[in-house]
C-alpha cells in the first residue's frame, strides 16, 4: 500500500508541474468499455458470465519525451456468476454485481508518429464500492469500501481517439477473512479482484 501511494504522489506530481508547459497538448475525453473480471483463489466455484462495462471521463496531459499521464474518473460494473463444483457437480448458481467508482492514473510512453501514436502504461488506481447487487437478495455489507490496485497495458491514440486495453489487479482481498454462513460470498470476499479491460475514448 505505501508503494502505491508513493506511485499515485509521484504520478499526481507530474500532472501538477506538467500543466503550464503542456496546456497547449492537453484534453478531455470521454470513455466507454467492457470489463472482464475473474477473482483469485477459488476453491469451490467456477466463475462464468463476468462481463461488465465501464464509462466516465478522463484528462489527458502530454509530457515531453513521449510521456503522459492520463487521470481518469469511471463508474465501473464488475459481474460474476459463481458457480459451485462440489465433487463435479453444478450445486448453487449465485451472480454479483458490484458497482465501483475508479480513479486510475495511466502513466504512458509512447513515440508520436503524426497522427499515430502507440503507447505502452502503467496504471494505479483506486476503487470506491457505491453500489451492489446479489440474486439471493441477500445484503452483505462487509465488502471492502475502498480497495486498490495496478494495471498493465498497452494502447493506440490516431487522431482524438484512443483505443486501450490492460489488465488490473487489486492489491487486497474483496472483504474480511470472517466466517460467513453463506459460502459463495465467503469465497468472494478472501479473492482478489483481477480483470481484462478493453475501451475507447475520445478526447476533445
Amino acid at each position: 500500500m505505501r508503494t502505491f501511494l508513493k506511485v499515485f504522489g509521484i504520478a499526481l506530481a507530474i500532472s501538477l508541474f506538467a500543466l503550464a508547459p503542456a496546456r497547449a497538448q492537453n484534453g478531455f475525453g470521454i470513455k466507454a468499455g467492457i470489463y472482464t473480471g475473474q477473482l483469485s483463489d477459488l476453491e469451490n466455484y467456477d466463475m462464468h458470465n463476468n462481463l461488465g462495462y465501464q464509462f466516465g471521463v478522463l484528462y489527458k496531459i502530454s509530457l515531453p519525451a513521449g510521456f503522459a499521464v492520463q487521470p481518469e474518473l469511471l463508474y465501473v460494473s464488475r459481474k460474476s456468476k459463481l458457480e459451485g463444483n462440489v465433487a463435479g457437480a453444478t450445486t448453487t448458481k449465485d451472480k454479483y454485481d458490484l458497482q465501483y467508482l475508479q480513479v486510475p492514473i495511466s502513466i504512458q510512453w509512447g513515440p508520436n508518429l503524426m497522427l499515430v501514436r502507440p503507447y505502452v502504461q502503467v496504471v494505479p488506481y483506486f476503487n470506491f464500492l457505491i453500489g451492489k447487487d446479489f440474486s439471493n437478495g441477500a445484503d452483505f455489507g462487509d465488502l471492502h469500501k475502498a480497495n486498490s490496485g495496478i494495471g498493465i497495458g498497452a494502447g493506440l491514440d490516431v487522431w482524438k481517439l484512443q483505443i486501450s486495453g490492460r489488465y488490473n489487479l487489486d492489491f487486497k482481498k474483496m472483504g474480511n477473512d470472517d466466517d460467513t454462513t453463506y459460502s459463495s460470498y465467503k469465497e468472494l470476499k478472501q479473492s482478489r479482484g483481477r480483470s481484462l479491460e478493453f475501451s475507447v475514448a475520445y478526447i476533445f
